[in-house]
């Protein structure tokens, strides 16, 4: 979103469709310099890319999987970096689930 001087958004794009309730959504910049999201969308946590600086997601990785999804209104959500690098997030009431992640390559500071 672009906003101006009166802070009223001039010009909105969309970075990705197609997803299913999506409640989480962490804007970043890759080591890459790519543009991307952290987002959860059932059935997991996706990384959203902007490979060719388009300013649309053309890659999605599922990231984690395993969330139950029984309540929507109690999703993964709330992602937050904290200071120690990790990304913190919420899964809400009622939801039960084994997680699984894909291997991860170490965040460098």
């Amino acid at each position: 979103m672009i906003s101006g001087p009166d802070g009223r958004a001039h010009k909105i794009s969309t970075f990705a469709d197609n997803l299913n309730i999506p409640i989480g959504v962490l804007p970043q910049r890759g080591r890459d310099g790519h543009d991307s999201a952290l987002v959860y969308s059932i059935p997991g946590i996706w990384r959203l890319t902007d490979t060719k600086n388009a300013g649309k997601a053309d890659q999605r990785t599922l990231v984690i999987t395993g969330q139950a999804h029984d309540d929507t209104h109690g999703m993964t959500g709330s992602f937050n970096e904290g200071f120690d690098g990790w990304i913190y997030a919420v899964h809400g009431f009622r939801n039960r689930g084994r997680r699984s992640r894909a291997p991860m390559a170490p965040r460098s500071a």
